[in-house]
């Protein structure tokens, strides 16, 4: 049972059910543990104002409901107890309900302070709690007070060892906003378990470098890294202190990324994911002095900026047969030229034609046929997707594209001109593994459905880019894309005739219903026939 974003479940009722539960049998730890985060939700403790990435609507009520719940599952019995408070209390958004735990945190003429001692019994009480928090993701309160800093300055004299032991992960999401006074604990927590860390672009500019230092003091296991509008000053020389690093992500960085720091990068033997904006100047016609086999883990490479020769630069120190997903997105802005475009695609279908599973483009100011027919030397692509941008091609080219990716799972390929519908014929035959199909459709040509026979083709989600969609021909729509494609979940259009696309998922949808009942006739006939026949024998 899923809870879904409108679902409130009474922490008395699930009391009750666990508690019938219980008298009976205590399943295993793992799956008590897949029951109270199904209970939870993914958002269960992540307030309402910061689902705005997510397009989930749980509102505080529902999360405070929610909470109750797995409280109530953790006093329905000691078997219980354990799984739900580490369900419970795995992610938290600041240390204020965890220092709400020591009788003397109070406040006091606004901020938090500590009015008394703290005995023994008082800390065994926080670490019970403590030791479950695998996760702080900072988020703006409602009402929340400000804590003074000498409580931090407390809690590190009098509390020696990490208050957090089991931290693994520290982020500040790109909403948050916060200023200096949270720099004091943002160092507390950080500490030997920590592996990954966010700090979002509304950060104050104090907070980063500091944080950089505080990490490559007390967290050299550090694994993933992401900085969002941050300078690249404070990476260049603090990179060295994480050699376990395996994923780095830099956006937006408002400075031109340094030679230095690219050198830096470099040297990070287990970095196999990495993003971060190129600018168009910075590695041309410099020398910069690189370790042997840079980038020899490198898997997965994201590129926040535009085809140029710095990009060409930088492709040409990954070594060949090593990356299995790219993604290129093209800002303007940055200089670019044709020449330029034409040797990253180059690059892209001879270097890595073997290796290559998924690759992302957008925003290129100009894709070409040629470049299309570079494309189909990656064989083994399962994901090719262009955005804001067209493909050059029609419908006589899909049997040769089809035909140079038989693995390919999802595909999405806006195209100029249009491909009649009657060309999806050719994904249906041949393309036997796509899940995920996103065209440009041409309704003009349709012509009616003659056929009773069924695909068994297993696409499950079909979006329609900027398609006009006669009123008129609903119907045969309907059936010709019911026909090819009869396992069809989601049919999204965006652009052109939203409702009328809309109303053309909902027949489809009937079509399946209408063979589901006729189905289960079926099977419920033949097995009464063979009943009878076993009885007459």
């Amino acid at each position: 049972m899923s809870l879904s974003s409108n679902c409130r479940i009474p922490s008395v009722s699930v009391a009750a059910a666990l508690k019938s539960c219980a008298d009976q049998c205590i399943p295993p730890p793992e799956v008590l543990e897949a029951i109270f985060e199904d209970l939870a939700g993914p958002y269960a403790f992540v307030p309402a104002m910061d689902r705005s990435r997510s397009g989930d609507a749980m509102t505080m009520q529902e999360t405070r409901e929610v909470r109750s719940s797995l409280i109530s599952a953790a006093l329905t019995c000691k078997g219980f107890c354990s799984t739900a408070l580490d369900v419970l209390w795995r992610k938290i958004n600041n240390l204020t309900p965890l220092l709400r735990l020591l009788p003397s945190f109070k406040v006091l003429d606004k901020p938090y302070f500590f009015s008394g001692p703290i005995s023994s019994e008082d800390w065994a009480r926080f670490d019970f709690y403590a030791c479950r928090v695998h996760t702080v993701a900072y988020l703006p309160i409602p009402g929340s007070m400000e804590i003074h800093p000498s409580v931090y300055t407390a809690v590190s004299v009098l509390h020696s060892a990490p208050i957090l032991p089991n931290l693994r992960s520290v982020t500040f999401p790109c909403t948050m906003t916060l200023m200096p006074n949270v720099l004091p604990e943002v160092i507390l927590l950080v500490g030997p378990t920590v592996r990954h860390v966010e700090l979002a672009q509304a950060l104050h500019i104090s907070i980063v470098p500091t944080v950089i230092t505080a990490l490559a003091g007390t967290s050299p296991q550090l694994s993933s890294l992401v900085l969002y509008a941050h300078t690249s000053s404070a990476l260049e020389d603090a990179l060295a202190s994480f050699p376990d690093l395996e994923s780095l992500e830099l956006t937006d960085i408002p400075d031109s990324i340094s030679l230095g720091l690219f050198a830096s990068i470099s040297t990070l033997r287990r970095l196999h994911t990495l993003a971060l904006p190129i600018p168009s100047s910075t590695l041309v016609n410099s020398t910069l002095s690189l370790p042997v086999d840079p980038f020899s883990a490198l898997k997965s490479l994201r590129i926040l900026s535009g085809p140029s020769e710095g990009m060409n630069r930088f492709l040409a120190w990954i070594p060949s047969g090593v990356l299995r997903s790219l993604d290129i997105s093209y800002h303007w802005g940055f200089q670019t030229t044709q020449s330029s475009i034409d040797d990253i695609f180059q690059s892209i279908s001879h270097r890595w034609a073997s290796s290559l599973q998924r690759l992302d483009l957008y925003g290129f100011p100009s894709l070409s046929r040629e470049h299309c027919r570079l494309l189909l030397n990656l064989r083994n692509l399962h994901s090719f997707r262009v955005r804001n941008m067209v493909m050059p091609i029609c419908a006589t080219d899909l049997p040769d594209l089809i035909a140079a990716w038989p693995e390919m799972r999802s595909l999405c390929i806006p195209s100029m001109p249009r491909l009649p519908i009657n060309s999806l014929h050719h994904f249906a035959e041949k393309s036997q593994s796509l899940k995920y199909l996103e065209v440009t459709l041409s309704t003009s040509d349709i012509s009616p459905c003659t056929t009773t026979l069924l695909s068994t083709h297993p696409l499950q989600t079909l979006h329609i880019a900027d398609s006009p969609c006669p009123a008129a021909d609903l119907n045969i729509i309907s059936l010709h894309l019911d026909r090819l494609f009869p396992h069809l979940r989601s049919l999204n259009a965006r652009g052109s005739d939203e409702r009328r696309w809309a109303k053309v998922e909902g027949l489809i949808f009937a079509f399946q219903d209408v063979r589901m009942q006729v189905g289960t006739h079926t099977r419920t006939s033949c097995a009464r026939t063979r009943k009878r026949g076993s009885s007459a024998r």
